[in-house]
């Protein structure tokens, strides 16, 4: 993407696929650069891009400002759900008024999603702990020896955006096949049975098949 951008510095989907890589990373100074790069440079056959655009681009500064607020006590607020006990941190819904209406939907995609594809549910109500990214890191990184956004240890801790979109989506999907496999079975082994069938419910979440063709290949 980088050397498209040097033959052709205007070219929108460079832009638009590197603001994503580096939102995703944490780089929200560069994001909001090729965001505003995209913006610039894309015609009328990138309209329906852009107000997905604008969008990210209006919540850089409110994911800017959490990644550096990893300092204090960690503040959580608790939500209703009839399959969940949720609390997420307060810092995310500060930052964004709509967001306990978004989680708990993907929350309620990700039940009935997983639920039919193994065939049983959790007995009682599954744990869940959303976490900006630095209260994440400071709460959990020494736990593990390799960069995490997500785990179960009897409840779903995740690492969250102020403004989810398909990424959170996507790893409640995957935790949450987990959790049910761990309540159902009493633990997380066999592992490649666990992880097979927690990656399979992540595809699904974004629509894409079990396995691609070049890994059938």
């Amino acid at each position: 993407l980088e050397s498209v951008l040097r033959d052709d510095p205007r070219n929108p989907e460079a832009h638009w696929y590197l603001a994503e890589l580096d939102r995703r990373r944490g780089r929200f100074d560069s994001a909001a650069r090729h965001l505003e790069a995209f913006l610039a440079h894309a015609g009328d056959a990138y309209e329906t891009w852009r107000a997905t655009a604008e969008r990210r681009l209006r919540g850089i500064a409110a994911e800017s400002s959490l990644a550096d607020a990893g300092e204090g006590p960690l503040r959580l607020v608790a939500l209703e759900s009839p399959h969940f006990r949720v609390h997420y941190d307060a810092r995310l819904g500060e930052a964004s008024p709509g967001y306990a209406r978004t989680v708990l939907g993907f929350l309620d995609e990700a039940y009935r999603s997983v639920v039919s594809r193994l065939g049983v549910a959790p007995r009682e109500a599954t744990g869940v702990v959303l976490y900006a990214k630095a209260a994440y890191l400071a709460a959990h990184r020494h736990r593990f020896s390799f960069p995490t956004v997500g785990f179960f240890d009897g409840r779903i801790h995740v690492a969250s955006a102020a403004h989810p979109e398909t990424e959170l989506r996507s790893l409640l999907f995957h935790e949450f096949t987990h959790a049910v496999f761990a309540e159902r079975t009493g633990g997380d082994r066999p592992y490649w049975l666990n992880e097979g069938l927690a990656e399979l419910s992540e595809r699904a979440s974004r629509g894409e098949a079990a396995l691609s063709r070049s890994e059938r290949m």
